[in-house]
């Protein structure tokens, strides 16, 4: 009956959906520090963490997106996506990046 027909309408309609909706993965991000950087990273709109890098540190993160500020824009190589970004400031001069 015409009940029942509604119902199973709606139902293929919720698993299309489901199939259609994009597989997201986290995207890597890798810091590098050439110099004393301090960072402060917030990822996925979750609690912003600190960190005072020394030179030749190295820090790898996985998440969907990032919110960085760079308080020493020319003491840090930052590679997003295995792509690495080219120079983002000069020494001593403080940057925001969204990623992505």
């Amino acid at each position: 009956s015409a009940v029942s027909a509604t119902a199973t309408v709606r139902s293929e309609e919720t698993k299309a959906a489901v199939i259609k909706a994009p597989k997201v993965k986290p995207a890597v991000l890798i810091i590098i520090a050439r110099e004393k950087t301090w960072l402060r990273i917030t990822e996925e709109q979750k609690e912003a963490f600190q960190l005072l890098m020394q030179p030749g540190e190295r820090i790898e993160r996985s998440a969907l997106q990032y919110d960085i500020d760079i308080g020493n824009a020319g003491g840090v190589s930052v590679q997003y996506q295995g792509n690495i970004m080219k120079t983002l400031g000069k020494s001593g001069e403080v940057v925001h990046l969204r990623l992505p």
